[in-house]
């Protein structure tokens, strides 16, 4: 609110935020105090705007607006553990809470380096074939938002993995046996 309200105090002094009567436009999600500190303390279900009002209190009545957007955030994230096979990939995006959220942007790290592994910045881990079967890897996602929440998983390079299992039908006979008494 600043330039706009420095000059109102009809001392001629400088005005402190004291010398004004702050209200926020929605009581159920924010709150002002005397000092002009906003406060958010209920997270809505979107994005919301709210708007905060200084009214001087030297009977000059000056009067100045500001508006706040309050963007929902990432709470938090969880990332699986996987096992992935040379010459395959895997994608090891976060599921976030709430899904719901302004920003769903997130950089991908990978410790340690190496050529043989890599992962995109949509979450896909690609495991080349020349891949170290046994080798770990930590991939760990940090949120774009502002906020950096941050979480990890381990993907595990394996020999070979099982993709897919086929049974032979063969023709059996099957021969009921009667006991007498």
């Amino acid at each position: 609110l600043g330039q706009e309200l420095i000059a109102s105090k009809q001392s001629g002094a400088n005005a402190t935020a004291t010398d004004f009567i702050w209200t926020v436009s929605d009581k159920n999600f924010a709150s002002v105090n005397a000092n002009g500190v906003v406060t958010v303390f209920a997270a809505p279900n979107k994005d919301a705007t709210i708007k905060v009002t200084a009214v001087s209190n030297d009977g000059k009545n000056k009067k100045a607006v500001a508006t706040i957007t309050v963007k929902r955030a990432i709470k938090s994230m969880t990332m699986k553990n996987v096992m992935v096979a040379p010459g395959k990939s895997v994608s090891v995006a976060p599921v976030i809470s709430p899904v719901k959220v302004a920003n769903k942007k997130f950089t991908y790290t990978i410790t340690p380096q190496d050529a043989n592994v890599s992962v995109g910045n949509n979450g896909k881990v690609t495991v080349k074939a020349a891949a170290t079967p046994g080798k770990k890897y930590t991939i760990t996602a940090v949120t774009t938002d502002g906020f950096e929440t941050k979480q990890s998983c381990t993907i595990t390079v394996t020999k070979a993995l099982i993709s897919k299992i086929k049974f032979e039908q063969k023709k059996q006979m099957i021969y009921r046996v009667s006991v007498g008494k």
